[in-house]
C-alpha cells in the first residue's frame, strides 16, 4: 500500500518532511520528476502503484499546471478502481473550492499545519486499506423466515412502519450482515451507506449528540466544543430535536446509521432510555427505518407493545447445510483443499454463527485440517464464554500484547491513536492488527477497534496484557503528546478526543482546547477503571466530579457513579458517614435498578464489619431484584460460605459460574462452597470439584494472582498434610505481595495446631497492615480470640468477643460456639456461672 503524495514543488520542504514521517516504501515522492518536468507517464506510473491520492493544498498548488496533471490521473486511476481513498490536507488555510467536484464530493479538506500530524493520519488511512485486502468474503446466504417478516413490517401502512429496527441476537451470529442485505435488496437507493456508532453503557442523549455530530459535521475541536456547550444548554425538547436533526439528515443522504448497543440503549430494566422513544416521535413523520440497532438482548415484549414504530427481530444460527455450504466457499476462497467428511466435522464446532464459522476457517488456515480437528478446542472454549482458555492457546508477540493492552485500556481506538499511543512501524501494526482480527480477539466498527466481547474478562485477568504503571504512563503521555500538537483550529476527530480525554483527566495535563469536550461519563470512565485496579481514592475523587454534573449523565450512569463511590468508600472505612448519604441518593432515584445497588452496598458494607447476618439480608433482598446478577450470586455465596452454610452457597456460586465461568473469584467461591459440602459429609462430585480447582489454579496462574494457592494450602490442611499446607503459606509470604489472607490463614493452622507463639507473630503482622487492609485489625481480633480460647482463658474470651464482635453477628456466633466447646471438654477450674452461661448458650 503507497500514497501518492500530489504537492507544489514550493511546498516541498513541507512534502519532504511527510515521505520521511512516512518512509521510501510507503509512499510515491520524487521532487525531482515531478517539480522540473511534466512527466505525465512517470505520473501515471506512480499513481499504478498507489492506492492512497493525498493533495497538499495550498495556495501554491491551487494554481499547479503539475497538481492539475496529477488530479487528472488520479481521476482515471480512481475510474479504474486503483485509488480506493483521496486525502485532501490544507496546510495554509486554503479553501478547497477551487478542486474539481469529485475531490469535492468524496472528501472534505483537513487543516493541518503539522508533517508529523499528516504522515500520522496518512499512515493510519494506508492501514485501513491495507486491512480491506485479503479479508475472507462476506458471503451471505439468505435467511428466507426472517426477510419475510422483515419485508412484512416494511409493507406496513406509514403509521406502523417501522422507525427504528433492533437486529438481535448472538454477537457473531450475522446481525450486522442482515441488516446491510435486506435493506439493500428491499430498497437499495434508500440505503446506499451504513455507519456503525457504538453506544456505550452509561451514555446519555449527550453522548449520541457528539457521535451523530462526529458524523455528519465538517469541524475541529474549536467549533466542536462551541457545538457542544451549546447543545449543553438546550432545553430537554430542543436536544431531541437536535439529535433527530442529524438522523433526519443522514435519512436524506440515504445514509443508515447502526448503533451498537454495548449498553447504551436499554435501561437496566429493559426498557429504552427515556430519549430513544421521544426521538421515535420526532421521526414519526418518515415512513421507512431511519434508524438501527444491533443487540444481544431482546426487548420483553409487554415494553415492545408501547413503541408500534419499532421493529425486533431474533436473527438464529445457521442451518447446518448452510453452515456446510459456506465454510466450503470460505476454504476455496483461500485455496485450502478438503475433504466432505473433513469440512462436516468441523461443522459440528460452529454453532451455525458465522464468527465461529470464520474462526474455524482462521485456524485451519494456520495449521491445517489434521491439526485443528484433533484438538479443536480453542473454538469449544471461546463459543462457551471460557476466554481464558481460548486465549492461553494462542502465542502473541510483545506488538500483538501491546496493541491488546491500549485496547483494554481505552476500550475503543482507531489507528491514528494506536499509531500514536505505540509508535511504531506502521506495516508492523498493519500485520499485528491483522492477525489479532483474524483470530477474532479484535473487531472493527467502521474506523474504530475495539476488543471483541467474549475475551473482554479473560484480557483484563491474563498477566500477558497486564502492563506496569511506566508503561502505561509513557503511552499516556504519547498521547497526549500528539493532542498537544493540534491547534484548536485544525481537524482532529472527536472519536481520538474522546479515547484520548481520560488520558488527559489521568495526568491532569491541560490541553485548552480539551476542556469544551469533557463530559461528567468521561469522569466516571476513569473512576471505574481506577476501582478496578483497586485504587480506590482516586476513584471517589473521579466519581464526585462525575456526580457534580449528574444532569448530563443518564440515570444508569447517576446509579453507576453512586455504586462505585460506596463500594470504594466502603472498602477503605465501612464506618464511613459518606456512605449514608450515598444509600439516601439511591433510594430517592426510586428505580428496581438503584435499589438493587443500595442493597448490594449495604450487604458489602456489613460484609466488611463482620456482620454477616445482615449482609445475608441485604444480598438477598438484592438477590430478589436480579436473579442473573453475578455479582450478588457471588457474594452472597461468600457470606453463606463464611456461614458455614456450604449447601445453601452452592446454588448461588453455580449460578455466577454459569454466568461467568473463567471469573476466578467466582471460581474460588463455587470450589469453597463444594468442598465444604465434602467436609461436613454431603455428596459432592469429586472429579468436578478436581477440575475446578485445575480452572482456578490455570486462571490465576495466568492473571498472576495469589488466592488459589491458599486454597490449596487450606485443602492440604483439611487432609492432615500440615506442614505442606504451612509451607505454601510460607512461600506466600516471603514473595514481593504482602497477602493479608496468608497471614489469616497460617495463623488460624498455628492456633489449630497449638503453635501460639507463631500465631502471635503473625498476628502481630496482620496488625501492622490496619493502614493498607481494612479487615486487617478484625481479622487480628478474631484470632487473638481464638488464641485466647485455646490457652482455656475462656472469661477473657468471653469479654473480648462481646467489646470486639458485639453484633458481628457471624463471627459472634462463630467464636461463641468455639468458646462454648471448648468449654464443654476443658478441664477442672471453669468458674461455675461460666458453665451455666455455656449450657444456655447451647
Amino acid at each position: 500500500m503507497k500514497a501518492f503524495i500530489s504537492h507544489s514543488s514550493k511546498d516541498k520542504i513541507f512534502a519532504s518532511q511527510i515521505a520521511a514521517e512516512i518512509g521510501d516504501l510507503r509512499c510515491e515522492y520524487d521532487e525531482y520528476t515531478f517539480d522540473f518536468t511534466l512527466n505525465s507517464a512517470a505520473i501515471r506510473k506512480a499513481l499504478a502503484r498507489s492506492s492512497l491520492f493525498v493533495i497538499l493544498l495550498s495556495e501554491n498548488s491551487v494554481r499547479s499546471t503539475f497538481i492539475n496533471e496529477e488530479i487528472r490521473a488520479a481521476l482515471e486511476a480512481r475510474s479504474a478502481g486503483r485509488i480506493k481513498d483521496v486525502l485532501i490536507f490544507s496546510i495554509d488555510g486554503t479553501s478547497y473550492s477551487s478542486l474539481p467536484s469529485w475531490l469535492k464530493g468524496i472528501n472534505v479538506a483537513q487543516h493541518l499545519r503539522s508533517p508529523k500530524q499528516i504522515s500520522r493520519r496518512i499512515d493510519a488511512t494506508l492501514m485501513e486499506l491495507s486491512l480491506k485486502e485479503g479479508v475472507i468474503s462476506d458471503f451471505y446466504f439468505g435467511r428466507d423466515g426472517e426477510e419475510l417478516n422483515f419485508r412484512q413490517a416494511l409493507a406496513k401502512p406509514k403509521a406502523s412502519s417501522p422507525i427504528a429496527v433492533h437486529v438481535v441476537g448472538n454477537h457473531g451470529v450475522g446481525r450486522k450482515t442482515f441488516l446491510r442485505k435486506s435493506l439493500g435488496s428491499v430498497a437499495p437507493r434508500n440505503y446506499a451507506a451504513f455507519i456503525e456508532i457504538p453506544l456505550d453503557e452509561y451514555e446519555s442523549i449527550t453522548e449520541l449528540y457528539r457521535k451523530l455530530y462526529d458524523v455528519w459535521e465538517i469541524y475541529n475541536p474549536l467549533t466542536a466544543g462551541e457545538a457542544f456547550l451549546a447543545f449543553k444548554d438546550l432545553s430537554d425538547s430542543d436536544k431531541i430535536k437536535e439529535v433527530s436533526k442529524y438522523i433526519r439528515q443522514l435519512a436524506e443522504a440515504d445514509t443508515l446509521p447502526v448503533f451498537v448497543d454495548d449498553g447504551g440503549v436499554f435501561q437496566d430494566d429493559g426498557d429504552y432510555h427515556p430519549h430513544f422513544p421521544l426521538i421515535f416521535n420526532e421521526l414519526s413523520d418518515i415512513a421507512r427505518p431511519t434508524l438501527s440497532f444491533i443487540q444481544a438482548r431482546m426487548m420483553r415484549h409487554a415494553l415492545k407493545q408501547r413503541y408500534p414504530r419499532s421493529f425486533h427481530i431474533r436473527i438464529p444460527s445457521l442451518s447446518d447445510e448452510t453452515v456446510y455450504q459456506l465454510l466450503c466457499l470460505k476454504l476455496k476462497e483461500l485455496d485450502i483443499d478438503f475433504t466432505e467428511a473433513e469440512v462436516r466435522k468441523a461443522c459440528e464446532f460452529t454453532d451455525g454463527h458465522p464468527y465461529n464459522i470464520n474462526l474455524v476457517v482462521s485456524f485451519i488456515a494456520a495449521d491445517g485440517f489434521d491439526v485443528f480437528l484433533a484438538n479443536p478446542s480453542d473454538v469449544i472454549e471461546i463459543k462457551s464464554q471460557r476466554g481464558h482458555d481460548f486465549m492461553k492457546r494462542i502465542q502473541f508477540s510483545t506488538l500483538e500484547a501491546d496493541i491488546v493492552a491500549v485496547l483494554h485500556e481505552y476500550r475503543y481506538c482507531d489507528l491514528e491513536f494506536l499509531l500514536a499511543a505505540l509508535e511504531v512501524d506502521a506495516n508492523l501494526l498493519t500485520e499485528s492488527v491483522r492477525k489479532l482480527e483474524d483470530f477474532c480477539c479484535i473487531e472493527r466498527k467502521d474506523r474504530m477497534i475495539t476488543l471483541s466481547p467474549p475475551i473482554r474478562d479473560a484480557v483484563r485477568r491474563d498477566k500477558r496484557f497486564g502492563r506496569a504503571d511506566d508503561w502505561l504512563g509513557s503511552v499516556g503521555q504519547r498521547i497526549v503528546a500528539a493532542i498537544k500538537e493540534y491547534e484548536a483550529s485544525e481537524s482532529l476527530s472527536i472519536s481520538f478526543l474522546d479515547s484520548a480525554i481520560p488520558e488527559i483527566l489521568r495526568s491532569g495535563s491541560g490541553v485548552g482546547f480539551v476542556s469544551a469536550l469533557i463530559l461528567p461519563s468521561h469522569f466516571l470512565r476513569v473512576g471505574r477503571d481506577y476501582y478496578d485496579k483497586g485504587n480506590f481514592r482516586r476513584s471517589i475523587e473521579f466519581c464526585q466530579k462525575a456526580l457534580e454534573g449528574d444532569a448530563q449523565l443518564s440515570m444508569d450512569a447517576k446509579i453507576e457513579a453512586s455504586r462505585l463511590l460506596g463500594l470504594a468508600i466502603t472498602r477503605l472505612d465501612p464506618d464511613d458517614l459518606r456512605v449514608n448519604g450515598i444509600l439516601d441518593k439511591l433510594r430517592a432515584y426510586g428505580t428496581n435498578t438503584s435499589k438493587r445497588v443500595g442493597f448490594f452496598i449495604e450487604g458489602f458494607r456489613a460484609r466488611r464489619k463482620g456482620k454477616y447476618d445482615v449482609a445475608e439480608e441485604k444480598f438477598r433482598l438484592a438477590s430478589q431484584l436480579d436473579k442473573e446478577n453475578y455479582h450478588i450470586n457471588r457474594e452472597l455465596s461468600s457470606v453463606l460460605c463464611r456461614l458455614g452454610r456450604f449447601a445453601e452457597a452452592e446454588p448461588f456460586a453455580r449460578a455466577a459460574y454459569n454466568r461467568s465461568p473463567d471469573n476466578p473469584y467466582i471460581l474460588d467461591v463455587l470450589v469453597e462452597s463444594l468442598e465444604g459440602m465434602a467436609q461436613q459429609g454431603l455428596k459432592v462430585n469429586s472429579k468436578e470439584i478436581f477440575e475446578l480447582n485445575s480452572d482456578l489454579e490455570a486462571i490465576c496462574t495466568a492473571g498472576g494472582f495469589l488466592f488459589h494457592k491458599v486454597r490449596n494450602s487450606r485443602r492440604l490442611y483439611g487432609q492432615s498434610k500440615q506442614v505442606e499446607a504451612i509451607s505454601i503459606l510460607a512461600n506466600l509470604i516471603s514473595g514481593d505481595e504482602v497477602s493479608l489472607e496468608a497471614y489469616f490463614r497460617r495463623a488460624q493452622m498455628y492456633v489449630r495446631s497449638h503453635d501460639l507463639k507463631r500465631a502471635r507473630t503473625d498476628i502481630a503482622k496482620i496488625r501492622t497492615m490496619g493502614d493498607s487492609e481494612t479487615d486487617a485489625f478484625r481479622y487480628a481480633d478474631e484470632l487473638e480470640v481464638d488464641c485466647l480460647i485455646a490457652e482455656n482463658r475462656f472469661v477473657e474470651a468471653k469479654n473480648e468477643i462481646g467489646m470486639r464482635f458485639g453484633g458481628a453477628s457471624g463471627i459472634e456466633k462463630r467464636l461463641y460456639r468455639s468458646l462454648v466447646n471448648a468449654i464443654a471438654y476443658a478441664p477442672a477450674g471453669v468458674p461455675q456461672w461460666l458453665k451455666d452461661w455455656s449450657k444456655q448458650y447451647r
